[in-house]
């Protein structure tokens, strides 16, 4: 592999990256503003929501683990953990 293909595959998996990430926070804050959503175990289950973790927007994923779990409380801490984010 040539050094140009592999800047440009690393190039490609960054913006793979970016992507899978905008469409993870879009889903989930559809899932969450959405009419009659009761239910968050389908999307948590899937793959998508773990390009969540660990970066910017890794209170997202949190927050809908919290609200699946029915936890108040969890919700609770989650806010005044992430209050920079959150405001």
């Amino acid at each position: 592999m040539t050094k140009w293909s592999k800047q440009k595959l690393v190039l490609a998996e960054s913006q793979f990256w970016i992507s899978s990430q905008r469409l993870a926070v879009d889903i989930s804050l559809g899932a969450l503003l959405g009419e009659q959503v009761y239910s968050f175990g389908q999307l948590l289950q899937h793959p998508i929501v773990h390009v969540l973790d660990g970066a910017e927007y890794g209170w997202l994923h949190e927050l809908l683990q919290a609200f699946n779990q029915g936890a108040m409380h969890g919700y609770d801490a989650l806010c005044i953990k992430h209050v920079t984010q959150l405001n």
